[in-house]
Order: structure tokens, then sequence, then C-alpha cells
């Protein structure tokens, strides 16, 4: 049992070859070749062409491409282009799903190849050939921290926040995906997506989460991660947005379960300052945690699959621990640090603070190496 005791009111190396001796013959190397790396990521290509472009320079570019490890190499109708001011675009480089990038790139009539902004020759094999290279081994770059999020614009932002601001209230168990989905649809006015890959592994996929009110976007994104899925914006048609989900070992940039606060604990979360005074025996955690919501008037979230991926069991953790006085700031740290775990202080799209606790990198156990 645990007791809580509040005194506020709340609170390759070549082989080395030696010159060989005078008459003699060199010695072939009995070393096995280097094997090739196995690529972890088909990368095709789709590419507008210039009908003004000899034809033969167009194949010898599909070729090329091919030649240096392009799965596929495909040509897409109309005339190249860029981009005129304020154009939404497609990504030059994407996610196609079931371990495939897509690249999209364009050869205008001086036969120069362009991914995005950058331009290819045919001199820069070796550099075209580093970028396939990278997308074989990484899958799609992670994107660049200073561009805009997820390519949206500001009155884009604010459409998501207006709808996902609102309370969540799930209370799951054992809901099936496609049902929670279509309920969660009628609360947005946003369209809702799901790739292939998403809905193959949401089969049979049985939901159980409490969040209370947690808002839509990040208590979205907290059932979907802790189930192996991720959600993520995209532009839609008007200048409206898109919710889309898909596999979470794909998406390059989740719509995160909030947001990291910069603000000192104290102003966003006043009861992390309140006088704690208790005692844990041999408590399971859950009861550790509801106590901490109680206490604390906020949610108070679990990173069950972070703790599974890193071979800790939820269910089988275990506090036992005396805090005699202090803020319930030091003393939950001091509650969760034994078992391996920590918090953070988060804020959602309604800026209410809620704690995510998850395995602690400074003493909880070695990620598994895969």
């Amino acid at each position: 049992m645990i007791r809580i005791l509040l005194l506020t009111a709340i609170a390759s190396v070549a082989p080395s070859i030696s010159p060989s001796a005078a008459g003699q013959a060199p010695k072939k190397s009995t070393s096995p070749p280097a094997e090739k790396p196995v690529a972890k990521f088909q990368v095709d290509f789709r590419v507008q062409i210039s009908s003004d472009l000899d034809k033969q320079r167009a194949v010898i570019w599909i070729n090329l491409l091919k030649e240096l490890g392009a799965a596929g190499v495909s040509q897409v109708p109309g005339e190249p282009a860029p981009p005129k001011p304020g154009e939404k675009t497609e990504p030059a480089i994407e996610s196609g799903g079931g371990g495939r990038v897509l690249v999209r790139g364009m050869i205008g009539p001086s036969g120069n190849l362009f991914i995005g902004t950058d331009g290819f020759k045919m001199a820069d094999r070796a550099r075209l050939a580093a970028l396939i290279k990278s997308l074989q081994a990484e899958g799609v770059p992670a994107p660049d921290a200073a561009a805009p999020m997820w390519g949206l614009g500001q009155a884009q932002i604010e459409l998501l926040q207006g709808e996902l601001k609102q309370h969540s209230e799930f209370s799951l168990k054992d809901k099936p995906f496609d049902s929670f989905l279509n309920e969660f649809r009628g609360r947005v006015k946003l369209p809702i997506k799901t790739t292939p890959e998403a809905q193959q592994l949401a089969k049979g996929l049985k939901l159980t989460a409490t969040t209370k009110e947690l808002t839509l976007g990040a208590a979205l994104a907290y059932v979907l991660g802790q189930n192996g899925l991720a959600w993520e914006p995209r532009h839609g048609a008007g200048g409206s947005v898109t919710m889309l989900i898909m596999p979470r070992d794909e998406s390059r940039r989740p719509w995160p379960v909030g947001l990291d606060s910069d603000q000192f604990p104290g102003n966003v979360a006043p009861n992390l300052m309140a006088n704690a005074r208790f005692q844990t025996t041999d408590t399971p955690l859950d009861e550790v945690l509801t106590a901490f919501r109680r206490a604390l008037h906020m949610e108070v979230l679990l990173d069950r699959a972070g703790l599974i991926e890193h071979d800790m069991n939820p269910d089988t953790l275990r506090s036992t621990i005396q805090i005699p006085s202090g803020t319930y700031h030091s003393a939950i740290k001091k509650t969760l640090g034994p078992m391996g775990l920590k918090y953070e202080l988060r804020i959602d799209e309604a800026n209410r603070a809620f704690l995510w606790v998850t395995w602690s990198d400074a003493v909880g156990p070695t990620k598994k190496k895969i």
C-alpha cells in the first residue's frame, strides 16, 4: 500500500602488401572479399524528363541510377519546372512505406538531374552514388531542425492546434483499432488517413489507455506510439491539413506526446513545488503513479512501450522508499530512480502540464542491441 500525506492543499582495410622479393611473383591475398552492405531500404526514383532532352541521354540517366543502386526508375508525365513562389510542392525525398524511399527528380533540357535544390551532372556520379547509398542505409533524411515543422505554415499549425486542443477523455479497454479511429474521426474536422502498412499493423490490435484531460493531439500520439504507430500532419487541399497514420519506424518526425517545457517547473506545474511526505512499501508502479496523479492534479503517462523496449516489465516494478520531506519535484525523482525510471515535465496543445514517465538512460538498463 502507498500512503501519501499532503502537507499543503496540494499539491578495408586492404591487406598490407610487402614489396615482392626479386624474381618472386606477389602472393595473392587469401582474405575473403568484403561483404557488400545489405540495403535496409529500397530506393525508387520518379523523374520528370524534359521533352527537349535527347532521348539517348535520358536512357543514360535511367541506366546510371539503376547502376548506382536505384531499385526502380519511372518517368513521370509533365514538363519539369521550378516551383512558383508560394507554391506547395511534394517533398523530394520521402517514405514510400514498406521499407521504401521515394525520390522525386527532374531532368531539364540541359541534361542535369535535380533532386530538390541539389543538382547533379553526369560527372557527379560519386556524389549521387553516396546519396543513394545513404538512403539505402538510413532511409529518409531527418528533417532540418530550422525548417518549418512538417513543412506547414503558421496558419496550418494553428488549424491543427485548434482541432487538437480539446480534452481527449480516452478510457480504452481492449478497444479495436478501427473502432477507435472511427470515433476519433467523429471528433475532429480534419481528414485522417492510414498507410497500407499501418492498416496491416493495426489488424487485430486492441487498444488500452486512459488519458482524461490530455489533449486529442498528444493523446492520439500516445495511444499510437504505445502500439508501434505514429501520426504526422500532411498538406491537404486548399491549405487544409490531413492527419496521416503510419508505422512508427517509418516516421521521421512523429507528432509528439507533448512538448518539453522551457519554463521553471514551479511556474508551469505549481503542485510540483508543494511539500511531499510519503512512503511506499513494495508498492506496484501503477499504484505509485495513480497516487501522483491524485496529489498533483495532473495527468501522468507511463511509456510502457519504451520500458518494454529496454527489457523492463512495468507490471513487475515496485517501489519501497520513505520521503520524509521535500517537494514533489524532488520526491518523484527519488521514487522513480531506484526503479530505473525518470519523469519529464511536458505540455500538451492546450499548454496544460503533464508528466511523462519513461526509462532512465542514467541508471536504467542498457538498450537492446538490434
